[in-house]
C-alpha cells in the first residue's frame, strides 16, 4: 500500500499541487513555502492510515526514484543546452515532468529554471511527512546498506544539479547595469532639447541631394551633429530617413548595398570586409576623430593596469583569477560585447591580434512573451568584473564615477597619450564611403576634417585627427 500510494501521488497528485501553488516561483521564490506546506499536509493525510515500512531503504525508495526520474533528465537537457536556459532545448525537459500543472505550462512556455526547485519540494515534503509520522508512531526504522546506497544516489543527483548551476554561474550573469548604448532621442538633429553640439556659423551648407548617413552607436553624436550643422532644417520624418542609427554591422551592410552614402565607424570586421569584397566594393576611409579603446574595472578593484599579454590570457581563460593579475583572490568575470559590434571588432583585431576569444558571458532576460532570451552580457561593474569599450562612453554619454580605467602596458589613455599614439589601443573613427562620391558627400567629408568640423568633434567627446 505504501509503495503504491507513494508512486501514484508522488508522480501525479503532489506535482499537480506543488506545480500549481508554486507555479510563479520563477518570479516570487517565497511561493515555494506554501507549496511545500501544502505538499507536507497532503502526505500526512494520505499516509495517516498507511502502515509505513520499518526499512529506511523502502521508505526512501519510491520518492528517491521519482526525484531521479524527474531531475536527472532535466540535468542532461541543461548540459546539452550548455548550462543555459535555452528555450529550444530546455522546453523539452518539461516532457519528463508531465504532471506539474500550471508550472508545467509555464515550463513549456520556456520558464524552466524553477522546475528543479519544485522537484525538490515534492521529494522533501514526502520525507518530512514520513519522518513526522515515524516519530509520532515511535517507529524503529532499520538502516541498511541499501539505505546508504539510496543516500549516496541522492547525493550524486544533488551534486549533478549543483555542478550544472555552478557552470551556469560561471558563464551567465543575471542582468546588466552598465552598457555602451546611445539613446538616439537625446541626439536628434534640430530637436529642441537635443544634446548635439551646435555650430553657430557653419562654413559649409549642403544643398541638393543630401548624403544618407548611418553608423556605429558611438559615432552617432558626431554624424548627427554634422547633419544638424550642414543640412537645411527639416521635419523629423525627413531627417530620420537621412540620419539613421543601425550600429556598426548593419551600417556597413547598408553602405555595401547602397542604402547609405557614408558609414561612420571604426575599421570593419573580417566578415564585413568579405561582404564588401563579394559585392565588388572597396571601402574608402576618411579619418575624422581619434579614439582610445579602454579597459575598466570597478573602483574597489585594486588593479590599476594590465599588459596586453595579460588581457589576451584573461580573455582566453588562461588567467581566471585576479590574484594572477595583481589583484585580490577572486574569479575574473571578463565581459565582452556582441559579435560584429564596433567594440568587439576592435577587441578581436587590435587587442587579441588573431588569438581566439573564449565564449562570452551571457545574460538571460525574460522577454515580453514570457520566454528567456540569452545574449552577450553587458558589464555590471562588480568587484570581479573586467570590461572594455571606447573612451568616449566614459568621457561623455555614459559617465560613471565608479569605474577605474586601466593603464595598458603601463600607459594611461590620457589626451596626450592618445594624440601621440603612445597609448597602445589608439585608433581612428572613420567616415567610410564606397568611392566615387558625389559633390555633397565630398563637401561633408571635407568639412569634418576642417578646423570647424574638428572643433565639433572635440566638443562631442572625441579627439580631433588634425591640430
Amino acid at each position: 500500500m505504501y509503495l503504491k500510494r507513494s508512486l501514484l501521488h508522488g508522480i501525479v497528485t503532489v506535482p499537480l499541487l506543488v506545480g500549481t501553488v508554486g507555479a510563479f516561483a520563477e518570479f516570487y521564490p517565497w511561493l515555494l513555502v506554501p507549496a511545500a506546506v501544502v505538499a507536507v499536509l497532503f502526505w500526512l493525510w494520505r499516509y495517516h492510515r498507511v502502515e509505513l515500512p520499518a526499512s529506511a531503504a523502502r521508505l526512501l525508495a519510491p520518492h528517491l526514484w521519482i526525484l531521479l526520474v524527474e531531475l536527472v533528465p532535466w540535468c542532461i537537457f541543461f548540459m546539452v543546452a550548455k548550462y543555459g536556459y535555452t528555450p529550444d532545448i530546455m522546453r523539452y525537459s518539461a516532457l519528463t515532468t508531465p504532471f506539474y500543472g500550471l508550472a508545467e505550462l509555464l515550463a513549456i512556455a520556456q520558464l524552466t529554471s524553477f522546475m528543479p526547485a519544485l522537484m525538490f519540494v515534492n521529494f522533501g515534503a514526502a520525507i518530512i511527512a514520513v519522518a513526522i509520522l515515524a516519530v509520532r508512531r515511535q517507529m524503529t526504522v532499520h538502516w541498511s546498506r541499501a539505505a546508504t546506497a539510496s543516500v549516496l544516489a541522492l547525493g550524486l543527483t544533488i551534486g549533478l544539479y549543483g555542478f550544472g548551476q555552478y557552470q551556469h554561474h560561471l558563464n551567465y550573469v543575471d542582468g546588466a547595469d552598465i552598457d555602451s548604448d546611445v539613446n538616439a532621442d537625446d541626439f536628434l538633429p534640430f530637436a529642441k532639447h537635443s544634446r548635439l553640439v551646435r555650430v553657430a556659423k557653419p562654413t559649409t551648407r549642403l544643398t541638393g541631394k543630401l548624403p544618407r548617413l548611418d553608423g556605429a552607436t558611438a559615432a552617432f553624436p558626431v554624424y548627427a551633429g554634422a547633419a544638424q550643422a550642414l543640412y537645411p532644417r527639416m521635419s523629423r520624418t525627413k531627417i530620420d530617413n537621412l540620419v539613421q542609427l543601425n550600429q556598426t554591422d548593419e551600417a556597413y551592410a547598408n553602405l555595401v548595398h547602397n542604402y547609405c552614402d557614408v558609414a561612420f565607424a571604426f575599421k570593419p570586421s573580417t566578415a564585413e570586409r568579405k561582404m564588401a569584397k563579394k559585392a565588388g566594393i572597396t571601402f574608402h576611409y576618411t579619418p575624422i576623430a581619434r579614439e582610445a579603446f579602454i579597459f575598466f574595472v570597478a573602483k574597489n578593484n585594486p588593479v590599476s593596469g594590465l599588459t596586453t599579454n595579460q588581457i589576451q590570457d584573461i580573455y582566453q581563460h588562461k588567467i581566471t583569477n585576479w590574484h594572477n593579475a595583481g589583484g585580490h583572490f577572486a574569479r575574473i568575470r571578463a565581459f565582452q560585447r556582441p559579435a560584429n559590434s564596433g567594440s568587439q571588432t576592435v577587441m578581436q583585431t587590435l587587442v587579441m591580434r588573431g588569438k581566439k576569444l573564449a565564449h562570452p558571458l551571457k545574460a538571460e532576460e525574460i522577454d515580453g512573451m514570457g520566454g528567456i532570451l540569452s545574449a552577450v552580457a553587458d558589464y555590471e561593474n562588480g568587484p570581479q568584473d573586467l570590461g572594455y569599450s571606447f573612451r568616449f562612453y566614459t568621457q561623455g554619454m555614459q559617465q560613471t564615477k565608479n569605474l577605474r580605467i586601466l593603464k595598458i602596458d603601463g600607459v594611461a589613455p590620457t589626451t596626450a597619450n592618445i594624440e601621440s599614439g603612445r597609448y597602445p589601443y589608439t585608433l581612428n573613427l572613420y567616415a567610410v564611403t564606397r568611392g566615387h562620391e558625389r559633390r555633397q558627400v565630398k563637401q561633408l567629408l571635407a568639412w569634418l576634417q576642417s578646423k570647424q568640423g574638428q572643433e565639433m568633434v572635440r566638443k562631442t567627446g572625441y579627439l580631433p585627427v588634425t591640430h
